[in-house]
């Protein structure tokens, strides 16, 4: 499926093939879900089984979201702020407001055009089938390329999800990246 995003350009994106990157860096349990704002309501009826209540990416029912919402573990999140990071690295800082996690993530991620993490909140566990040990970030869609590139950069260097274990030793992974010192 590609699509175009509207946040100031033309570029279009193979979501199909971007989540299918992520599951394979992340392994995530649920599918990124793309969301858009609508100027009016009417707008909504043109979509394709739109009472249906997942919503994900790749479905193709959106065109153009304007931003993208990944649920993921703390292990899988750090790993996808790696990948973010890896190219053009910036230092993020996340906020928390308590109950309402849809203005930090999804709404300040509209209102920024800026990744947004947040701790999702009771609504989004009881009624959104969140589970206890997820996070969620909020992303316009141009992100998702870079965040896919570092993925793969981090995976060839030995930084792989998951990451490391308590059977596991880290040697190996530092020796690749860093060199045996």
């Amino acid at each position: 499926m590609t699509t175009k995003n509207c946040w100031n350009d033309d570029t279009e994106y193979d979501f199909g093939e971007i989540v299918g990157s992520l599951n394979q860096y992340l392994r995530l349990r649920a599918t990124p879900v793309g969301m858009k704002r609508f100027r009016e309501a009417s707008e909504l009826e043109g979509i394709h089984r739109l009472r249906r209540p997942p919503s994900p990416l790749t479905s193709g029912r959106i065109d153009n979201p304007d931003i993208c919402l990944i649920y993921a573990t703390p292990g899988q999140m750090i790993t996808l702020m790696n990948g973010l990071q890896y190219r053009n690295y910036k230092k993020y800082t996340f906020t928390c407001v308590g109950e309402s996690a849809c203005a930090d993530s999804w709404g300040n991620a509209l209102r920024t055009g800026e990744p947004s993490l947040s701790i999702p909140c009771y609504a989004e566990r009881k009624f959104g089938g969140v589970q206890d040990d997820e996070l969620l970030i909020a992303l316009p869609p141009s992100y998702l390329p870079q965040i896919v590139e570092g993925l793969a950069t981090l995976s060839r260097n030995g930084l792989r999800y998951p990451n490391h274990g308590l059977d596991k030793s880290p040697l190996a992974s530092l020796a690749q990246s860093y060199g045996n010192r």
